[in-house]
Parts: C-alpha cells; sequence; structure tokens
C-alpha cells in the first residue's frame, strides 16, 4: 500500500481518538513529538498502515521558525480557518519523486539530521490533506503494535479525502488519485472516510467529532 499513515488533527486533545476506542478498535503505542509541539494516539491496521490522533502539545514549538514553512501549525488551527485537519504520509517511493520535487523540506529534531520529511503544505489549497513522505526508502521495520481489533475492522482498503471542488484540479491530486488505494472527493468540508476490508459488510459508521466516516 502506498499510504505508511493518516492523521487527523483534534482540537479537543487526546480525548478525541476515545471514540475510535468506543468503537472497538485497540489502541497501539502513542509518543510526544520533540521540538514538533504535537502528540498523538495511534491505531494500527494489517500491513503497518496506522490512523494517528494528533493533538497540540506545545504550541511554542508549534509555532517555533523551524515549523513555520512547513504550514503544519495552520492545519492545527483548523478550526478557525477551514484548513484540512487531515494528513496523508506516503512510502518514499521512486514513482513520487515528481511529486515531491517542489516539496518543503522539514528537519524534525526527532529524526537524525539529514533524514528531513518532504511535505506538501498546500498553503494555497488549504482543503487538501498535509501531504508528507517516509525521509527514508526501503520496507518498514516489522511492527509489534496490535493490529487486530474487536470489531474486526483490521485491514484499511482505500482512503477517500472529501475536498473544496475547486482543489480537485490540483496536480497532486490528479497524481495521487491514479492510485487505487487514494482519492478525492468534493465536499463542503474537509472529512475523511477509510474503507476497511474492502466494504464487505455494506456498513458505515460516522464518527462526526473526527469528521471521519468508516466504511466496512
Amino acid at each position: 500500500m502506498l499510504i505508511d499513515h493518516v492523521f487527523i488533527f483534534a482540537e479537543q486533545g487526546p480525548a478525541a481518538a476515545n471514540a475510535l476506542v468506543n468503537f472497538g478498535f485497540t489502541e497501539g503505542s502513542s509518543r510526544v513529538h520533540p521540538g514538533q509541539g504535537t502528540a498523538n494516539r495511534k491505531f494500527y491496521f494489517q500491513g503497518g498502515v496506522f490512523l494517528e490522533v494528533l493533538y497540540v502539545h506545545n504550541m511554542q514549538e508549534l509555532q517555533s521558525p523551524r515549523l513555520q514553512p512547513s504550514g503544519l501549525a495552520q492545519r492545527a488551527a483548523y478550526a478557525g480557518n477551514g484548513s484540512s485537519r487531515f494528513g496523508l504520509c506516503l512510502e518514499n517511493l521512486r514513482g513520487l519523486n515528481n511529486l515531491f520535487a517542489q516539496a518543503v523540506p522539514y528537519q524534525p529534531t526527532y529524526l537524525p539530521e539529514g533524514q528531513a520529511i518532504q511535505v506538501l503544505p498546500f498553503v494555497q489549497q488549504p482543503t487538501l490533506p498535509w501531504t508528507f513522505r517516509l525521509p527514508f526508502i526501503g520496507p518498514k521495520k516489522p511492527s509489534t503494535e496490535p493490529m487486530q481489533h474487536a470489531n474486526g475492522l483490521n485491514q484499511v482498503t482505500k482512503v477517500s479525502f472529501g475536498v473544496a471542488s475547486e482543489h480537485l484540479d490540483h496536480p497532486a491530486v490528479k497524481a495521487l488519485g491514479t492510485y487505487p488505494d487514494i482519492s478525492f472527493e468534493p465536499a463542503t468540508k474537509p472529512a475523511l472516510t477509510l474503507t476497511f476490508n474492502h466494504g464487505q459488510q455494506g456498513q458505515s459508521h460516522a464518527l462526526p467529532g473526527l469528521d471521519l466516516t468508516l466504511i466496512y
């Protein structure tokens, strides 16, 4: 799968992830991002793909000069500025080199020097997800995170972002839309739909506090 993980900024803080736990997902590890001003709660699925509920841990760090070019602070303030609260992290594949040719480099303090993250902040297209790719190439390390869930939704098979219709013509949208596990749909406000197990049960569940719909 092209996707490494997806994040959802949560103005409500870590408690926002409780909606996922209450729906039967088993929580994995969590962490604070030193120097970035964020922390998370995470939920892992088969293949190592994970869903990250991201929230502000230290506003001063988030608004630091190191972070400013990345536009991450803009996304954290989604509730007041209409930006997408979602992030899309992709694996570092050669086929994405053209897409990331104009990316903004962001060197987190929590990664070794030289492992900068390439970011597409979409400052002028803020309803698109904050998109970035891993700084390293090659297979991921085997994960020991829990990937079996009480609700049986163990595999993410598609990720769909609701974005403003005027942003659907962006070259990045067209490039990413050629991959079968990613799509973009017109929406009146940014939204995220995760499809599990190819939607075999024909069911859906909305989590409005996260602007998230689950299809399974």
